[in-house]
């Protein structure tokens, strides 16, 4: 039979390690123990790509209507657009009021001259007029029918001999000269023919005085003489002063002689013709 169990000896040596076993088969899962402290959190990773976009959400409600945000400043006056088309007329309005009267307009050019009327018929015979103041004669003339021979001197003016007389009135005629006692118009004429002339091409002036001066251009005359026979004439019409004295002056830029031959050579006439 079995003897009793004897006391327990001294823990012996551990052997080696042995052979690992088969894998047991898993336990039930225990319970779960309590949660530890939260850790220290970690470092944050790197940004992951994006995501594609998702699907469009519904539209939300409108919200209210904003306060009107203050007006904006004036913007530019944008280009003219282009004209439109004319619209219809109107119709007539009532007539204004008469205008001021304008001034007159420039007289127009002369129109063309109409056909002559008919002659009227012959009025009354008008009273007649005052006898108007009594009109004045006054003529006379002088002349020269001798054969002379006149020297010029350069520039100085000779006077032209006129001893014989012509029928006169209210004139005085003098030696060589006339003097006029009734102021007026006066036709003043003189005509004188030199027989010859010393020299060639020789300039000659004649012409009437009035009180010792060739002033009145109208009464002198001049032409180039040569040699031969020629005739210096003037009629022109002036007007002279009462007392005023004229005879007839020769005269030429060079020294020469004159020659006036027989018969009239030389003659001065006046006469009155208007107030």
């Amino acid at each position: 039979m079995q003897g009793d169990t004897g006391p327990t000896g001294s823990q012996g040596e551990i052997g080696p390690t042995g052979l690992q076993g088969d894998t047991g088969p898993t336990g039930s899962q225990g319970e779960t123990g309590p949660t530890g402290l939260q850790g220290d959190t970690g470092p944050t990773g790197l940004q992951g790509d994006t995501g594609p976009t998702g699907p469009q959400g519904d539209t939300g409600p409108t919200g209210s209507q904003g306060d009107t945000g203050p007006t904006g400043l004036q913007g530019d006056t944008g280009p003219t657009g282009p004209q439109g088309d004319i619209g219809p007329t109107g119709p007539q309005g009532d007539t204004g009021p008469t205008g001021l009267q304008g001034d007159t307009g420039p007289t127009g050019p002369q129109g063309d001259t109409g056909p002559t009327g008919p002659q009227g018929e012959t009025g009354p015979t008008g009273d007649t007029g005052a006898t108007g103041p009594e009109a004045i004669t006054a003529f006379g003339g002088l002349y020269n029918d001798d054969v002379a021979v006149l020297q010029i001197l350069d520039g100085i003016s000779f006077t032209v001999p006129l001893p014989d007389v012509l029928a006169s009135e209210n004139v005085i005629l003098g030696s060589n000269s006339i003097t006029i006692n009734s102021a007026g118009t006066y036709s003043v004429s003189f005509s004188i023919m030199p027989q010859s002339v010393s020299g060639t091409n020789i300039g000659l002036s004649v012409g009437v005085r009035v009180n010792g001066v060739l002033s009145a251009p109208e009464l002198i005359s001049t032409i180039v003489s040569s040699s031969m026979r020629a005739t210096l004439t003037v009629n022109s019409i002036v007007s002279l002063s009462e007392n005023d004295v004229l005879d007839l002056a020769i005269l030429s830029p060079d020294d020469v002689f004159v020659e006036l031959g027989p018969n009239i050579n030389a003659i001065l006439t006046v006469l009155r013709i208007g107030n």
